[in-house]
């Protein structure tokens, strides 16, 4: 699947993509990055694998695997990366 980082918490190493074509947002955790990827940015467009996370306390919640960065979003004025 493709989609575009909606958000992204780089202290706690989390946020959500927005998968093109789907209402429903996904939830993106630090451990799906590629090696050596740390952190993504709001607005990055990100090619990923979708499952449900096994979590009892999370069931049924889509979460994102196997991320890559395929375009980073410009730099921001303020803020910059995550």
């Amino acid at each position: 699947m493709l989609g575009t980082v909606k958000f992204w918490n780089g202290e706690r190493g989390f946020g959500f993509i927005a998968p093109d074509g789907s209402p429903t947002d996904v939830f993106l955790h630090v451990r799906s990055l590629p090696p050596g990827v740390e952190s993504v940015g709001q607005g990055d467009r990100v090619s990923f694998e979708v499952e449900e996370d096994p979590s009892p306390r999370r069931q049924g919640r889509r979460r994102a695997t196997n991320v890559s960065v395929i375009a980073e979003a410009p730099p921001r004025a303020a803020g910059g990366r995550g």
